[in-house]
């Protein structure tokens, strides 16, 4: 009896060097949305959230109309901002949406403006096991082997305005808007035997623009922006691999009046913008594509599932390689809309 108990811890004994305790991944969200008018600057809405799926969202939009003592100077000015935030499953799925518009009659003082953001972090550890290794030397546990994997990141960022005045030159009003992404994040495989420090991966990725009425574009990409990337990290068969990300995005509108209009109730300006960063086809794991044990060989079979409370199976993508249309390039229509709805006003005021 003594014998064969002591048999079965044998047997047993490498089973717990490749089933590390399970952990509980983290996951963080947060939103922002504001916006107004000169007149009245509207409520900020905040949210956050954490836990095993992370969800936030925060929406807000608020208008104000104004007319001076006298009625020759008049205005209408518009906000709107939205931002959602969800993380959970290996990726993080991030929304911001700003827009403003406005009409002024003789330089009535009127602006509007909207600015929203929202971000995400994930963090999560999987071990890699090959069931039917050949050599425990080569790809047993203990053994140290590459991983070539992707952080796929999909959306964009972008937008545009629309202004006119009735002041010789083009005046001084106008639009403008802005909207920025960025990632961050890791792969903390460990020590690996022969090395001093442990091995790990990291990125940074983005990318901004801003824009207004003068025609002045700037913008920016970190890290290649949007897309697949791939990375490669030696690790430790059988011991934890952390994998962590957090992103944001912003978006800013707004637009001014032309205070130098024609006088005598015949002249004015009107403005609209619209700006969105648009994560919302989300950024996060982008599966393992290639494997290999300590000699250099591929290898075909192999688990990587997730040591904590995520489930995740981490040989395949959260996120799909190719970006899909969102919010952002519906952005021109949405800018249509805002135009034909300050020329509308104009003409009652």
């Amino acid at each position: 009896m003594k014998y064969r108990l002591s048999s079965l811890l044998a047997a047993v004994a490498p089973l717990v060097l490749i089933m590390p305790p399970a952990t509980a991944a983290t996951y963080g969200v947060g939103v922002n949305a504001a916006s107004g008018t000169i007149n009245r600057p509207g409520p900020t809405n905040n949210d956050s959230g954490s836990g095993p799926a992370g969800q936030s969202r925060a929406v807000n939009s608020y208008q104000d109309e104004t007319v001076t003592p006298g009625g020759f100077s008049s205005g209408y000015g518009w906000g709107s901002s939205q931002s959602a935030a969800t993380a959970g499953g290996g990726a993080i799925h991030l929304l911001a949406e700003s827009s403003a518009a406005m009409i002024s009659t003789n330089g009535g003082a009127i602006v509007g403006t909207g600015g929203s953001s929202a971000w995400g972090s994930i963090s999560d550890s999987f071990v890699i096991n090959v069931p039917g290794c050949a050599s425990a030397g080569l790809c047993g546990a203990g053994a140290h082997g590459t991983m070539t994997f992707a952080i796929n990141v999909n959306g964009g960022i972008g937008g545009s305005g629309a202004y006119s005045t009735s002041t010789p030159g083009g005046g001084v009003g106008g639009w403008s808007g802005n909207a920025a992404w960025d990632t961050s994040g890791g792969v903390n495989a460990g020590w690996v035997p022969g090395q001093v420090q442990p091995s790990y991966v990291e990125w940074l990725r983005g990318e901004s623009v801003s824009e207004n009425q003068a025609g002045v574009i700037h913008s920016s990409v970190t890290g290649s922006g949007a897309g697949s990337q791939l990375y490669t990290i030696e690790f430790i068969f059988g011991q934890n691999i952390t994998f962590s990300m957090l992103g944001h995005v912003y978006s800013g509108a707004s637009v001014g009046y032309d205070f130098y209009a024609s006088q005598g109730g015949l002249g004015g300006s009107s403005a609209s913008s619209a700006f969105a960063a648009d994560l919302s086809h989300t950024m996060g794991w982008g599966g393992i594509g290639e494997l290999r044990d300590a000699s250099g060989q591929l290898i075909g079979e192999f688990t990587a599932l997730s040591v904590s409370d995520s489930g995740l199976d981490y040989r395949f993508a959260a996120v799909a390689a190719v970006p899909e249309p969102g919010t952002v390039w519906a952005l021109t229509a949405g800018l249509v809309v805002l135009a034909a709805r300050a020329r509308r006003l104009r003409r009652h005021l």
